[in-house]
């Protein structure tokens, strides 16, 4: 009888064993499991927040375009009806878009900031088409300085024979007009295709024509001062 109990509870002993080493078995799984589930988590935050800084750093950058848009509401309100004034004669045919910066101008028109007390200046954003129109108010005892500046940037545009056919007579019919201490430079002339098919002259007489609107508008409003 002795040895039937001890039996017994030998038996029991080993089925609770067995209970407790199936019981920290599960234990293990379960824990791996939800470290698992932890480090995929993790790992969806990680791609989460480093979708979101490079969301930031391209949200914090300006596009050209973004640029080219804010850029015009940089001008004074003098300047702004400059161009106004000009785009409206012109209309589809005034293709300057593009804002040139003050950093620019040196570089460019070899104007500096004592030279002047304001400015616009606009070309396109493709060299294929050289439109441009620049309006410098002068300082007091500058306005030479910055027609010669001017005439020198259009000279060496003209001398250069490296560029588009439909360019060279927008080069060559610009004009540079000084009213008061205004200088502008107005190098027009948007669609010329059908100009050049009747060849260089009639195409540089459609830049001019371009032009002379271009001053005439600007000088209305300046006389109107």
């Amino acid at each position: 009888m002795k040895k039937i109990s001890l039996l017994l509870l030998t038996g029991i002993m080993v089925c609770s064993l067995a209970a407790c080493g199936s019981n920290d078995d599960q234990g293990v799984t379960d824990t791996s499991e939800s470290s698992s589930v932890v480090e995929e988590s993790t790992g969806t935050a990680d791609e989460s927040t480093e979708s979101d800084v490079m969301t930031e750093e391209s949200t914090d950058g300006t596009s050209e375009e973004e640029f080219v848009d804010e850029m015009p509401s940089a001008w004074s309100d003098e300047m702004t009806g400059f161009k106004d004034a000009v785009a409206g004669v012109l209309g589809n045919d005034y293709f300057p878009q593009m804002a040139v910066t003050a950093d620019m101008l040196p570089d460019m028109f070899g104007l500096t900031e004592d030279m002047y007390d304001d400015y616009l200046a606009e070309m396109p954003m493709i060299s294929v088409n050289p439109d441009t129109l620049l309006i410098v108010k002068a300082k007091d005892g500058k306005v030479k300085d910055v027609e010669a500046a001017l005439n020198s940037w259009r000279d060496a545009k003209i001398e250069d024979g490296h560029m588009y056919p439909a360019s060279a007579p927008k080069y060559q019919g610009s004009k540079i007009e000084t009213i008061g201490n205004y200088v502008i430079l107005s190098m027009l002339g948007g669609d010329n295709m059908a100009a050049m098919e009747q060849g260089d002259d009639a195409a540089i007489k459609h830049s001019q024509e371009h032009n002379d609107k271009a001053i005439e508008a600007i000088r209305g409003l300046i006389e109107q001062q």
